[in-house]
């Protein structure tokens, strides 16, 4: 039986992954609907989720969801997910060619904490280099200042964010417009 998830305060990363290779290209939370646009179009997608924070999720019967993706409503919902998570990974992809490793670890990490809605993150600065296909040391220098400025602090695994306002600061311009296109889609006041 074909189960999928629905995360409730979970924070998934999504991958992208080629013979040799593999990407993060999404970062989802309470919204993350995960397998449900693979389901919707029918067709195979190389990617896969990893659970970064963990938290409940909702598991329900691919059998049953596939009765209720016949429902205007839900439908509806499904399509917007499918265009927020689109434009996600279309922004991660200018991200990581355009930005700043300074202002990539400051958005890597907010939206890490605004998914799940913690200010604790657990991950070594070598699971963060991953993702950002960066050094680990490289992401260990940049800590290490955000910790100096008081903005964060880590130690083994544990980062936690004490000034989110001025990591938003430090973060390139994609975590803004991120969330305007999400706020646009779903159609949320600012």
């Amino acid at each position: 039986m074909t189960q999928e998830l629905i995360a409730n305060d979970i924070a998934v990363a999504l991958h992208a992954t080629l013979v040799d290779a593999r990407l993060e290209i999404a970062v989802e939370g309470h919204e993350a609907a995960i397998g449900l646009t693979a389901c919707r179009a029918r067709m195979r997608v190389d990617r896969y989720a990893i659970v970064r924070q963990p938290g409940r999720t909702l598991r329900v019967n691919s059998s049953h969801l596939a009765t209720l993706k016949r429902t205007d409503p839900l439908a509806k919902l499904l399509g917007k997910y499918q265009t927020a998570l689109t434009s996600q990974i279309a922004q991660n992809t200018l991200c990581n060619r355009l930005h700043a490793l300074d202002e990539r670890l400051a958005r890597k990490l907010l939206m890490a904490s605004e998914s799940c809605d913690s200010d604790a993150l657990y991950a070594t600065h070598q699971a963060i280099g991953e993702r950002l296909h960066i050094r680990r040391s490289s992401v260990t220098v940049v800590a290490a200042q955000l910790q100096d400025l008081k903005i964060i602090t880590y130690s083994r695994g544990l980062i936690r964010i004490l000034d989110p306002t001025a990591l938003a600061a430090r973060s390139c311009s994609c975590h803004g417009v991120i969330h305007a296109r999400c706020d646009h889609v779903f159609s949320r006041p600012h």
